[in-house]
């Protein structure tokens, strides 16, 4: 879907029956497996550009199938993130219109949204998930759809634990295809449980020698969080390090997964979707080592796709697709990819017509975020990335007192907004707001995003069963929102 115009439902290819055959001949299930990694950034990953060997599992696993090199999270938060992964949803969605929670409890996926795995359990599909997090619950509407559903407990995370679980469900499932979400959370945690040997696995770059300050609490901008923070006096440098250490870890880790789907005879007969859930940052757009902002460091995730065998028919599929996508096509790509049909009221875009090589043309014209630590959004397109945010409706006393110099409510009004070619500077001076000469596109990105705003509000309003009075919306109001792809065609009965 695309905002303000949307476009056309793909047409969904159907899979191969001689891939399905195949795999029971040899008493291998087909499968669907999506590994969700919290605060993997795209440009710290090999196969896309990355100096460090950080990912050489992943690299390979990218080198037998497909790397979408401009995909983007949704929102710059983990959980929001989640959510639109499970359901091809914005995650605004989900975002409860009368919660003053500002945390976990602020997330629930209106029973009326659609989900991935639903579908694949209405097409006799075994379905499993494993969050690599206490915090996700039921509350959060996740569940819904998966016969197997665990969030673990405090002394149970870890990619170890959560692919433990996993390969024990799978020895259950038999010849039945399934689909599974495993959740890693690793990278998350790195900075307040220390390792070390992966730690000092990389050199420090000269360039990031400098010790940034540290906040007095959690919620700050311009200062690494006291809750990430060791007692020590580290570089950024050696911050960043220590992060490519454990994600080289990680790396070894999801390796060890692959064997045993081989072990299983299962790799071949796995359509295996890595993707990054949020980014991370080291002081590229005021935070440090967290995400909730809308920049690239935020939001730039890598998407990894490696087909099951005989999936897709026709020609091989491109080693890289460099059209703008968003993390939320991963559930109608993955629909597709199993001749599966999308339901009404999915948001992302099928990737499929990319992967067969039926277009050229990119299947979205914007990838959109929300849903960050700020009240505001992003645009991003083919070369250029609309930022808007409105720091004084944060609600964190400790962050408006980082952004103003000041906890008081009344210093935010200002708002702000930047305008860039992404492509070009990925990380421009926090000042910046936009060149000279780019008003004309600078305008068409502000009314889409304001289109986009505008129809997801409601559509909210609609799902949430909540209305405001004067807000409430007409028939005619729900009916073009059917139609522009917001909401499903039942939303009109209620």
């Amino acid at each position: 879907m695309s905002v303000p115009t949307v476009l056309p439902l793909l047409a969904l290819l159907g899979l191969s029956v001689a891939c399905g055959v195949e795999a029971r001949a040899r008493g291998a299930s087909r499968g669907v497996l999506v590994i969700a990694v919290d605060a993997l950034r795209a440009d710290h990953v090999g196969a896309l550009g990355y100096r460090r060997r950080t990912t050489p599992n992943l690299d390979a696993l990218a080198a037998e199938g497909v790397v979408f090199e401009a995909a983007f999270a949704a929102a710059p938060i983990a959980l929001p993130a989640h959510a639109g992964l499970v359901t091809g949803c914005e995650p605004y969605v989900a975002q409860r219109v009368f919660s003053e929670d500002l945390g976990a409890g602020r997330w629930s996926v209106p029973e009326a949204v659609p989900r991935l795995a639903v579908e694949f359990l209405a097409a006799d599909y075994r379905t499993a998930a494993f969050f690599d997090d206490p915090e996700y619950g039921r509350r959060h509407g996740f569940e819904r759809g998966f016969q197997k559903f665990v969030a673990a407990s405090e002394d149970e995370v870890g990619t170890q634990a959560q692919v433990k679980r996993l390969v024990a469900w799978l020895r259950t499932v038999g010849d039945r295809p399934w689909f599974a979400y495993l959740h890693l959370a690793d990278l998350e945690r790195s900075w307040t449980e220390p390792a070390a040997v992966w730690e000092r696995r990389f050199e420090p770059r000269a360039e990031l020698d400098f010790v940034p300050p540290v906040a007095n609490g959690s919620d700050t901008l311009f200062a690494v969080p006291s809750s990430h923070w060791r007692g020590d006096s580290r570089t950024l440098g050696e911050y960043e390090a220590a992060y490519d250490g454990h994600l080289h870890r990680l790396d070894l880790r999801l390796v060890e997964l692959f064997q045993e789907l081989r072990r299983l005879q299962s790799y071949d007969a796995t359509t295996i979707a890595v993707v990054g859930t949020m980014g991370v940052q080291f002081g590229e757009a005021g935070l440090y080592l967290q995400s909730g902002l809308y920049s690239m460091a935020d939001l730039r995730v890598p998407w990894i796709l490696k087909p099951a065998k005989g999936a897709l028919e026709g020609p091989a599929p491109p080693d890289r697709i460099d059209h703008v996508v968003s993390q939320i096509d991963v559930a109608p790509t993955l629909l597709a990819l199993e001749g599966i049909a999308e339901p009404p009221g999915m948001h992302g875009v099928s990737q499929l017509e990319a992967l067969t090589g039926s277009t050229s043309d990119p299947l979205r014209p914007y990838a959109f975020a929300a849903c960050g630590l700020f009240s505001g959004c992003a645009v991003i397109g083919s070369t250029h990335m609309f930022e808007y945010v409105a720091p004084g409706r944060l609600a964190s006393e400790g962050l408006r007192h980082s952004w103003f110099g000041s906890p008081r409510a009344e210093a935010g009004t200002e708002k702000v907004v930047r305008f860039y070619n992404w492509r070009r500077e990925p990380f421009p001076p926090l000042r910046f707001t936009r060149a000279e000469g780019e008003a004309p596109l600078f305008h068409v990105y502000r009314q889409v995003a304001a289109s986009w705003v505008e129809n997801l509000h409601d559509a909210r309003l609609i799902l949430q069963h909540a209305s405001f009075g004067e807000e409430a919306l007409s028939d005619e109001r729900v009916r073009e929102l059917i139609e522009l792809g917001f909401l499903s065609p039942e939303a009109e009965e209620r």
